[in-house]
């Protein structure tokens, strides 16, 4: 991962001056008012980036409403995640100081899953127990450190937890499958999710097949939160996301998560992957388009440094090679509508 140092910065003290102002809402004004500098030094890792784009969101509507408005938990809870940005701006040591006495929020987590820091393993396991809310992200987090010394905490975890979180111990158990004996310990007498335990002892990680899975939903978010972490091509993954959209019911847990990692997937799109992209590929991208909810796609596409343009024609063609008969009221059919006025 990106070391913070390789990046040249002029910090001009904005951690300082964050700090002495007379009020929480002045600090996070100031923040707000230097949200362009602290967006340009985390440029390089998309997913905070985007964590970012959603705080500055919030910090911008709840600045307007505060006057009116002063809830003081909505209150410590932005100046606590603006804190965490500027503190590891300020550098690793610095952060490792911070986080000694502050208890680890999401973005902290992301921050440590993103930057894979290691030093951060032991507080994330005693964190995982401790709030419960950051269990999901923790694991995801650990998944990124694969050590030996995690097969007890991913075993304890893949026994005791709700199916988001013990699936995801399993493909941590899955990184060191041919080391871990009690994989029979793991069924739970339902069909498909002992069959996906199989898979998870049976198949190494990087053989998983992504273009032909089978239609069981723990099989799949086997699939998809390995993908999510490890596969760096979204080529690779767009049947399978695609298959996932449709086969897991939309209010399990599962879905929930689901729509979490293809996110963070489609996110990561770059530019020349996509001018890659056979026509089987931009139809599967459009049957997820499709599927996702309008703000998602959006925002992705908003996000993306492909040329809006560009994506218009390819999907032009494509529909029109393919003969592919879009819903006026598609997610599709809007962003070519939308494109043709802008």
């Amino acid at each position: 991962m990106h070391n913070v140092y390789d990046k040249q910065f002029s910090y001009d003290h904005l951690m300082d001056q964050f700090h002495n102002t007379d009020t929480k809402i002045n600090g996070l004004q100031l923040f707000y008012d230097n949200r362009d500098k602290v967006l340009s030094w985390f440029n390089y890792d998309t997913l905070i980036t985007i964590a970012l784009y959603h705080f500055i969101d919030q910090l911008a509507y709840e600045i307007q409403e505060f006057p009116h408005n002063s809830d003081r938990y909505i209150l410590d809870m932005l100046y606590r995640k603006a804190e965490t940005y500027l503190a590891f701006m300020k550098g690793v040591q610095y952060y490792e100081q911070f986080l000694l006495i502050n208890n680890l929020i999401h973005d902290d987590v992301l921050i440590i899953w993103r930057h894979t820091l290691l030093g951060f393993r032991d507080r994330c396991i005693n964190d995982f127990h401790e709030q419960k809310s950051l269990q999901y992200t923790i694991t995801t987090a650990l998944l990124t450190m694969p050590d030996e010394s995690l097969i007890p905490f991913f075993y304890d975890i893949a026994l005791s937890s709700e199916p988001d979180i013990a699936i995801s111990a399993i493909v941590g158990l899955a990184l060191f499958r041919k080391k871990f004996a009690n994989w029979k310990k793991l069924y739970k007498g339902d069909s498909d999710y002992d069959a996906m335990i199989t898979v998870a002892s049976s198949f190494d990680i990087q053989d998983y097949d992504y273009h032909n899975p089978p239609h069981n939903m723990y099989i799949l978010f086997l699939y998809i939160r390995t993908s999510e972490i490890f596969v760096s091509n979204v080529s690779e993954v767009l049947p399978l996301i695609n298959t996932v959209l449709h086969a897991i019911p939309e209010n399990h847990i599962l879905y929930m998560r689901s729509i979490e990692a293809i996110e963070s997937m489609l996110y990561r799109l770059k530019h020349r992957e996509f001018n890659h992209f056979t026509s089987d590929d931009i139809m599967n991208l459009i049957s997820v388009f499709n599927t996702l909810p309008l703000e998602i796609v959006q925002n992705i596409v908003q996000y993306w440094n492909i040329p809006i343009m560009d994506f218009i024609y390819t999907v032009q063609r494509v529909i029109q090679e393919k003969q592919i008969n879009l819903d006026d009221c598609s997610n599709i059919a809007t962003l070519l509508c939308t494109a043709e006025f802008d």
